[in-house]
């Protein structure tokens, strides 16, 4: 009974060694698999544990920021990115001044404390080993938190979109400078007209002014030249300083109008 006894529980102690072999073996597939899955995904992604250190990455974070984990030996996630601030505190990334504001570090937070981050646009600046000048990128990051088995962690994807940020700022450029190329030809075809509407005040201020040297010794009469001049100057002067805003491109605020002083502006022209 004994032998009997013994034999049963050498089994079952073998078949638990059995079954948790089995449960490795299919916990490393599943792991295998995944990291071939991220490795092939062409957007760069990265994981960090709970203590911020970076335990895995694919090959497109490794081209974009000139990293691979072979490089890292399990370094903090500033290290990889080439944070410009990962010297500045002792502790390493995350412990320095510049830390609290760091958009990246409050990415990660959030994916750590649980909290998925999805389309979140940031700028972030990095300065590669041995490298002189910083480079400034535009990325969309999103943050996945992540059980690693022995602790928390969050996995990023990052789409690095510098360049798209820098031809829709040409391409807006370029539309401003048409829409003040379309304002210009206006004022062209303007130009005749504004010169008429110039010339008749113009006319008559000059007719006022021979009136003004005729009759110089009846103050009377002076006085309400003068002021038919000054009133002509001022309708001279409305018609260039609107000519003028015409012309300009400026971002001006919004603010409250009566309808009918911007017909009358625009009419004037």
């Amino acid at each position: 009974d004994e032998d009997v006894e013994f034999l049963r529980s050498v089994s079952r102690i073998l078949s638990g060694a059995f079954a948790r072999n089995r449960a490795e073996q299919a916990l490393r597939v599943e792991r295998d698999r995944l990291s071939a899955f991220l490795s092939a995904v062409p957007v760069a992604t990265f994981t960090v544990d709970a203590s911020g250190k970076v335990v895995h990455c694919n090959a497109a974070a490794e081209k974009l920021f000139g990293h691979g984990l072979d490089t890292l030996e399990r370094k903090s996630w500033g290290a990889m990115v080439g944070c410009v601030h990962r010297a500045d505190d002792p502790d390493g990334c995350g412990s320095g001044p510049e830390c609290a504001g760091c958009a990246m570090a409050a990415t990660i937070r959030d994916g750590l404390a649980g909290h998925p981050v999805h389309d979140r646009e940031l700028e972030i600046e990095s300065l590669a080993e041995g490298a002189e000048s910083v480079t400034r990128r535009r990325i969309i990051c999103h943050a996945e938190p992540l059980d690693l088995g022995d602790g928390g962690g969050v996995v990023l994807a990052v789409l690095d979109v510098t360049e798209l940020r820098r031809v829709q700022n040409e391409r807006e450029m370029l539309q401003l400078g048409l829409a003040q190329s379309d304002r210009l030809a206006s004022i062209g075809t303007l130009a005749s007209g504004v010169a008429h509407e110039i010339n008749n005040p113009l006319n008559v201020m000059l007719n006022y002014a021979e009136l003004v040297r005729e009759d110089a010794t009846q103050a009377a009469r002076v006085r309400e030249y003068a002021v038919n001049i000054l009133q002509e100057g001022e309708r001279v002067a409305t018609i260039v300083r609107d000519l003028l805003a015409f012309s300009r491109v400026e971002q001006e605020p919004m603010a409250l109008a009566r309808i009918e002083d911007v017909v009358e502006r625009t009419l004037s022209l």
